[in-house]
């Protein structure tokens, strides 16, 4: 229902694809933008948006995001703070098979990760159960804190599912019934691993 929720997105990069331009035509939400370029800017930037706006939850995604959010609540309880957890990345076979981070860092990161939690006293929502279980084990999080809500997809803009539009898709794009396509999705990232797909 427009005005049941006052919502504002902040966010830190332009970006020509995504939604930002979907939201920023919404006028039933604001849109902000951090300019400043380093953590101690942005921190004051949300900051001041946090003294205007008074929201009753701040919810962030990846870890930048949260380490933002987290410090610039700190101190300002009125707000409830939500860290999305969308994957796994503190489980020590991924953390050593990471060729872009040195694994001292990556547990340095994790411990940060792990205070600044308890310290903006942040709840948690995941997007697995899975992913719920590694940030109970590898963020020392306590089970009370952390909610998994499955993603989903709008219907509305992919379609329903069939046999028949599976059939007219894999036609349309010169596949058989047989054997399965293989399709990764995702950003180009070690995590997601398709090196290894």
């Amino acid at each position: 229902t427009p005005g049941f929720i006052d919502a504002e997105v902040v966010y830190f990069h332009h970006r020509e694809e995504g939604i930002e331009r979907d939201l920023s035509s919404n006028p039933d939400i604001r849109v902000t933008r951090l300019y400043s370029s380093h953590f101690l800017g942005r921190v004051h930037e949300l900051r001041k948006i946090i003294s205007q706006s008074q929201p009753d939850l701040v919810v962030s995604a990846v870890f930048e995001a949260d380490m933002v959010a987290r410090v610039a609540r700190m101190g300002r309880f009125g707000s409830i703070g939500v860290s999305t957890i969308i994957n796994s990345q503190y489980e020590p076979a991924s953390m050593r098979a990471n060729p872009t981070v040195a694994y001292w860092k990556l547990q340095v990161v994790r411990s940060v990760d792990a205070i600044t939690a308890r310290l903006a006293r942040d709840y948690f929502h995941a997007i697995t159960d899975a992913t719920a279980t590694s940030a109970r084990n590898r963020l020392w999080l306590r089970p009370d804190r952390i909610r998994v809500a499955h993603r989903g997809r709008d219907r509305a803009r992919l379609g329903e599912w069939s046999a028949d539009r599976r059939k007219r898709t894999r036609a349309s794009l010169g596949l058989s019934e047989s054997p399965p396509p293989l399709l990764t999705v995702g950003r180009r990232q070690f995590q997601r691993g398709h090196l290894e797909v």
